[in-house]
């Protein structure tokens, strides 16, 4: 098994995650806990294809690492441990390229691959809400959405506020998502249109969206 990594996936946005007095990151197939005092580092190894995101739970007690390709899954670790507890496997058909975890830790919404390496045809993507407060397995999402074609979305948000809105983008749309559970299971958006008139400016490639704590934006 592997005793050391040296690197990380510096591609990856937030691939790297601060735990205290330790730090997560990714290195390809893997997640490294570092422990900053002991010079020490923990491997989280499962993956089979590489990971392409990472999150921790706000009391930095769980983290989340998700991949894309072929048996792709989602895999929730014990950060004291570095040992995994729960998966969710197969979530969506070519993986996950983003995902986020709401601040109250209940619920995890995932953003799927487009492609993988390798490939030119692009995938409908979707997204989908899993509910985290179920002690049974993770089979079945509780909330799904198709994302429409023509901007390939890679980052995906919570609201800090409401576990109901949530917000994604690619390089030219931003999508802002809403559920209604218990009463229904689809995702609803509104992609409002964003000019370079509008800001008197020119507007380059977005990157990533989060709202603003604490207000409506």
């Amino acid at each position: 098994s592997l005793q050391w990594a040296f690197g990380f996936s510096s591609t990856i946005s937030n691939g790297v995650a601060d735990l205290t007095d330790k730090v997560v990151y990714v290195a390809a197939h893997t997640a490294i806990i570092y422990d900053r005092i002991e010079k020490q580092q923990t491997v989280l190894q499962g993956h089979c294809n590489l990971i392409t995101c990472l999150c921790v739970s706000e009391d930095k007690q769980l983290i989340f690492t998700a991949d894309a390709g072929e048996d792709a899954m989602v895999v929730i670790w014990e950060a004291a441990s570095g040992q995994p507890i729960r998966t969710i496997n197969s979530p969506h058909p070519k993986g996950i390229i983003a995902m986020d975890l709401s601040r109250d830790g209940q619920q995890l919404v995932l953003l799927s691959a487009a492609t993988t390496d390798g490939e030119a045809v692009e995938m409908e993507q979707e997204i989908s809400l899993w509910d985290l407060t179920d002690e049974g397995s993770l089979e079945t999402p509780v909330a799904t959405g198709s994302v429409p074609a023509g901007d390939v979305q890679t980052c995906i948000h919570f609201s800090p506020e409401f576990n109901s809105e949530i917000i994604s983008n690619g390089k030219q749309r931003v999508y802002f998502w809403k559920t209604n559970l218990p009463f229904s299971k689809d995702f609803k958006y509104y992609s409002p249109p964003v000019s370079a008139r509008d800001f008197k400016q020119s507007i380059g490639d977005f990157t990533v969206s989060v709202f603003i704590p604490g207000t409506t934006l």
